[in-house]
């Protein structure tokens, strides 16, 4: 299989609790996530495994991030 197209993403649900049984993660304050959503977006691994080049992962990769911290900034101020 072709791997080279697949984008991963990984979703977090939301607890209460963080000390878990069942040792689940979850991103509770989403202020400390760069792109301030609560799924993280694995870049690190798609460079290392070849999908995305030095150029994609240096240059595009940090303007998009904060692309979408500036996307979720001004949401919360809407939601307000």
């Amino acid at each position: 299989m072709d791997g080279s197209e697949t984008v991963t993403k990984m979703y977090v649900r939301p607890v209460d609790n963080s000390e878990t049984i069942d040792g689940q993660i979850t991103i509770m304050n989403v202020d400390a996530n760069k792109s301030r959503e609560d799924y993280l977006l694995n870049f690190d691994y798609l460079h290392d495994i070849g999908a995305i080049d030095d150029d994609l992962y240096y240059k595009e990769v940090p303007k998009f991030e904060l692309e979408m911290r500036q996307l979720n900034l001004q949401l919360e101020e809407l939601a307000l």
